[in-house]
């Protein structure tokens, strides 16, 4: 059976499919904290994070919500990512610093710890299991034994955009989703993808490697596929309820 790639748009239709779909709907009154919600990880144990708008993190067991807050040591209850890396600890981008829970308790980094800026948009493990960290003003590198700023990686080279808005591994290369076109980071040398050579546009909104290997881009202004480096795009004119692009997903 062939696989489909699900977009996630601002908004989505399910006029497409012929497959009837049931959802049911989890708010407040179901006990979660906030209805506004940015991100969702299913961790290795079967467990939901639910990241809120201002309500803090949310984790569901299948019945019932338990909801963490800086009074559990989050920087912020203003979350943007949730990420777990392959020790199995998670990783929170807020709007206020970043946050790992390694099982027992949440530890809180900000930039007075060493990283470029609070406002953190995207998380991702490297081949190596450093921790890259994607902000509004550039990337920090975060040793995952450590919890640290790494002394170890250093980067060496500059960004089109200070924003990073979505980090992506693929096998031994860093994908990084900058206000100014993608790079890719592979043994120390970048090289760069905007709509100068074939991007749709150079705003990168979210990134996603599907199980062909290939790279998924989403965009302000349409949906990219990368494989050995030939762009493709697509647009409303070929299909997309909207051309912006803000979460890809793969079913099974």
């Amino acid at each position: 059976m062939r696989k489909l790639i699900t977009i996630l748009l601002v908004f989505v239709g399910m006029n497409a499919f012929t497959q009837q779909f049931h959802f049911k709907q989890y708010s407040l009154e179901e006990g979660l904290s906030r209805s506004g919600v940015y991100d969702i990880l299913q961790d290795r144990n079967g467990f939901l994070w639910v990241a809120t708008e201002g309500g803090g993190l949310c984790k569901f067991d299948g019945k019932t919500f338990q909801t963490y807050t800086r009074f559990n040591g989050l920087a912020s209850e203003k979350i943007r990512i949730i990420f777990q890396d392959k020790s199995g600890v998670i990783w929170l981008g807020t709007t206020n610093g970043l946050t790992y829970f390694n099982g027992e308790d949440f530890v809180s980094l900000t930039e007075s710890d060493g990283i470029a800026n609070n406002y953190i948009r995207s998380i991702a493990q490297d081949h190596e299991g450093n921790i890259w960290v994607g902000s509004n003003e550039g990337i920090s590198i975060i040793d995952s034994d450590e919890k640290g700023v790494s002394h170890k990686l250093k980067l060496n080279f500059s960004l089109p955009h200070k924003k990073v808005r979505s980090l992506q591994t693929q096998g031994n290369i860093m994908w990084i989703g900058t206000d100014a076109g993608l790079c890719k980071y592979d043994d120390g040398k970048i090289t760069e993808f905007n709509s100068s050579n074939g991007l749709s546009n150079d705003i990168i909104l979210t990134l996603f490697v599907d199980s062909n290997n290939e790279l998924w881009v989403g965009t302000e202004n349409g949906l990219n596929k990368i494989n050995n480096d030939t762009i493709q795009h697509w647009s409303n004119e070929n299909g997309l309820i909207n051309n912006r692009v803000r979460s890809i997903a793969e079913d099974y």
